[in-house]
């Protein structure tokens, strides 16, 4: 039995998707706790390097969105082949999650981050939290499970 229904070049695709998570994950955090340290003055205290780091969360998060598509696209036939319903919703739930991400990502980089586009803000958020955890759930109901040192 194979360790995973990904054919080798998905594989490839997959890990590079998931390089890009993790720099996506660590920059938010950042930028989370930077905003998060400079209080009610964080406008004053947006530093060059913080600047670039939220250029570069924008970019990547721009770059990222074509492989995923069709990662998903080309993961899809195979996953429906497993006949497993629960794999397959959150995978669909994850890639809804991502394109929300995305579609208020761009929202709020075009419109800002003002008080009255907190709801968008919050929403990015809450999506990135959705698409991560859901991402733990669909691999851990998939057919093939990680191994255990994945997960330690």
């Amino acid at each position: 039995m194979a360790d995973s229904i990904l054919t080798p070049g998905q594989r490839r695709l997959h890990l590079a998707l998931m390089a890009m998570a993790v720099f996506m994950t660590g920059n938010a955090a950042y930028l989370f706790a930077a905003r998060l340290l400079a209080g009610e003055s964080y406008v004053s205290a947006l530093t060059r390097f913080y600047q670039s780091q939220l250029v570069l969360h924008v970019a990547v998060g721009i770059v990222v969105l074509l492989p995923m598509a069709v990662f998903v696209v080309w993961h899809m036939r195979r996953a429906l082949a497993m006949h497993n319903r629960r794999a397959v919703w959150t995978g669909v739930a994850v890639t809804a999650a991502t394109v929300a991400l995305f579609v208020t990502g761009l929202f709020l980089f075009q419109k800002a981050n003002s008080a009255e586009n907190r709801w968008a803000f919050i929403a990015h958020q809450v999506m990135a939290l959705v698409a991560s955890l859901g991402y733990v759930v669909h691999r851990f109901i998939s057919h093939h499970k990680p191994q255990a040192w994945a997960v330690r």
